[in-house]
């Protein structure tokens, strides 16, 4: 079954809080807290907040087998993408983060290519909204070591993505899913810090509490909550492809926070991106509602 108009709406909302995500972690940054710490606190209480919410025999009746599944799945999902973001974040341009996050689609379908076979006309949406997106932010034809372990940020998420999936068709809850990667994330975070040595001294708590704050809500909650739900009926390669609209947001809260202008052809970038979501959107038989999809 197709998703319906809310749910389609819910997808977008969801890319429209995670747009956000960037620009608080490099507010996070500026406040000069380490970036792994910043990630191990954020982790952690969301992580703890979450699991609140979840039965306590649900916790402690896991398997071993079930364990080391979330241990896999923080890793993939959350560990290893957001570390790796936030440390590139400090060389990086907000702009060109969410550029890379547009190569998504691309890493999802390759991930996905042995299970589930798309149209040459599905190739050409990813291929249109992806390239559209290099143009309308100009990105360099060069990669920094930075902007590779913000790749390999990219592509682990997307991965964990599908793993995601994977549980949730063995009949796991997503909102526990979410709780329990989450806490087990922050406490691998934790775990690096501790092997690094990172200081847990804060010189500027307000502006530290407050960045946190936002990205918890914004994306550990709103995005991770409304996500992982559209999971259900959605496949991980037309979610992804949805992330085309990232960018877009991110470039319209830039404009209202810092007063940046649009970057050029902006809205031709809006119709474009609409236009490659629909028309994939309607060659998506294979994927949607379909347990070998993914």
């Amino acid at each position: 079954m197709r998703p319906s108009f809310s749910q389609f709406v819910q997808v977008l909302l969801a890319y429209a809080a995670i747009a956000s995500s960037a620009l608080f972690s490099r507010t996070a940054l500026e406040a000069s807290i380490s970036p792994f710490l910043f990630v191990a606190l954020r982790l952690s209480i969301a992580g703890t907040c979450l699991l609140l919410f979840q039965s306590c025999k649900k916790v402690t009746s896991l398997t071993c087998l079930e364990r080391r599944k979330i241990i896999f799945l923080a890793f993939l999902q959350a560990f290893f993408p957001l570390n790796c973001e936030i440390w590139a974040l400090q060389y990086v341009s907000i702009p060109m983060t969410q550029l890379l996050y547009n190569l998504t689609p691309f890493l999802t379908a390759l991930l996905l290519c042995r299970r589930t076979r798309l149209s040459l006309i599905q190739w050409g949406c990813i291929a249109i909204a992806c390239t559209n997106s290099l143009f309308a932010l100009g990105a360099s034809n060069s990669f920094s070591f930075p902007e590779i372990v913000m790749f390999l940020a990219v592509l682990s998420g997307a991965a964990g993505w599908i793993y995601f999936k994977k549980l949730l068709k063995e009949g796991h809850c997503p909102h526990f899913l979410n709780a329990a990667m989450m806490f087990t994330a922050g406490l691998l975070s934790w775990a690096l810090c501790g092997f690094l040595g990172v200081s847990t001294k804060i010189e500027h708590p307000k502006a530290i509490f407050v960045a946190l704050a936002s990205s918890l809500f914004f994306s550990n909650f709103v995005f991770y909550t409304l996500y992982s739900a559209a999971l259900q009926h959605s496949s991980p390669t037309f979610l992804a492809l949805l992330g085309q609209f990232t960018p877009l947001f991110a470039a319209f809260y830039t404009k209202v926070w810092f007063g940046e202008a649009f970057p050029e052809n902006f809205l031709r970038s809006v119709f474009v991106t609409i236009f490659a979501t629909l028309l994939f959107h309607r060659e998506d038989k294979g994927l949607w509602g379909r347990s070998d999809s993914n």
